[in-house]
């Protein structure tokens, strides 16, 4: 039987439609084979960095391109992903940190100050292994771009098992302190294949991503290729844009 791996499903894309765009953030489009090349580079620079199968890695970002190099870069590594939300300040987010046990953050300029007062809170995080997206030379930090740059694009290969997980989500914390929620790639292959049927039915869908409250804007980045027989496309616009537009995945018959 073959392992429900959701890192296999980029690949796959990238070889049977290739040309296809999968992608289209402002006035950048990538195809599928450019996407996962960028994708591949992202999770050989983790790896550079000491990242394994089983690590933490707290992303901290609005709607933008890196947002969807990460969530299928650890999807292939076997590193969990944990989203926060960049409301989040202080001891909510020291807390979350902590208890995620993440090794690594990456962000973007508007959580500069934020980190920064929360660094000596963090000490089981190398000083080196915080990234910004969106900044370069900034004292503290690793410049994205650069740290992907000449990162090797061929695809990864590590061994992962239905029952390996993918993801850390925490609850709202209403009752008590925010609750960590691990997602398995099987538990993830089953949400995909259920809300795939749901867009393919539609040919098109429409997801708001705001704040860390919108659970199907984490769901949209991992499951929309599982759309049998169809074709996907991501389009983002930047943060700026109204909550109901920012991401949008669209279908079309092959």
């Amino acid at each position: 039987m073959e392992t429900m791996n959701i890192g296999t499903l980029l690949i796959r894309h990238a070889c049977y439609r290739p040309h296809h765009v999968a992608v289209v953030c402002g006035d950048q489009r990538l195809t599928f084979r450019e996407f996962n090349q960028r994708v591949n580079q992202l999770a050989h620079a983790l790896t550079s960095l000491g990242l394994t199968k089983g690590d933490n890695l707290a992303v901290i970002l609005p709607n933008c391109l890196e947002l969807l190099d990460i969530y299928w870069a650890t999807a292939k590594m076997g590193i969990v992903v944990v989203p926060l939300s960049p409301l989040l300040r202080g001891p909510g987010l020291i807390t979350l940190l902590r208890d995620s046990d993440s090794v690594l953050v990456i962000s973007n300029t508007s959580m500069i100050e934020t980190l920064d007062t929360l660094k000596a809170e963090l000490p089981h995080i190398p000083a080196d292994h915080y990234v910004l997206t969106d900044a370069t030379n900034t004292p503290g930090y690793r410049d994205y771009d650069a740290f992907t740059a000449t990162a090797s694009d061929h695809d990864p290969h590590v061994t992962l098992a239905d029952h390996d997980p993918y993801n850390t989500i925490y609850s709202s914390g209403t009752t008590g302190l925010p609750k960590g929620i691990v997602h398995t790639h099987y538990i993830w292959s089953m949400y995909g294949t259920l809300f795939a049927g749901r867009i393919a039915s539609h040919q098109r869908a429409l997801s708001s991503t705001r704040g860390r409250s919108c659970s199907t804007g984490r769901l949209l980045p991992s499951c929309l290729p599982c759309i049998t027989g169809r074709r996907t496309s991501y389009i983002l616009a930047s943060s700026q844009t109204p909550s109901s537009r920012r991401l949008r995945a669209s279908a079309s018959p092959t």
